[in-house]
């Protein structure tokens, strides 16, 4: 498994995965809980709902006005937060963003916690 360490804390976690899945090769669109480690995610081609939502494009052309679409369309996280696309993925321990090999733009996903799989559970209100 790999792991990932927060340049604020110190602390370092594995990740829930072999590595940092590609969210483009993977058809994969994904946001972060705004409260914790939470991540929704869901096949940006098959999934249906996303694609009446979106227009058919790809998670990363969105306009803002058409991520708060999706973002609105979403159910909410079980902590009580909110999956937002300007949501960073944050550090477990001290809540603090990850940096460390990720920017705020990444397209990669990593999984610190509970993630909430759009194709085998409905995400969408």
């Amino acid at each position: 498994m790999a792991s990932i360490k927060c340049a604020s804390c110190g602390s370092e976690f594995t990740l829930n995965q072999n590595h940092p899945y590609h969210a483009g090769f993977s058809q994969l669109g994904f946001l972060y809980c705004d409260k914790d480690t939470t991540v929704v995610s869901w096949n940006d081609i098959a999934d249906n709902v996303y694609r009446r939502l979106a227009g058919n494009k790809a998670p990363w052309a969105l306009t803002a006005e058409e991520q708060e679409t999706v973002e609105n369309a979403l159910k909410g996280c079980p902590c009580g937060g909110r999956f937002k696309f300007r949501n960073p993925l944050r550090c477990p321990r001290c809540k603090a963003v990850m940096k460390e090999g990720i920017s705020e733009e990444s397209i990669y996903l990593y999984i610190l916690g509970v993630w909430i799989d759009g194709e085998s559970t409905n995400i969408w209100k």
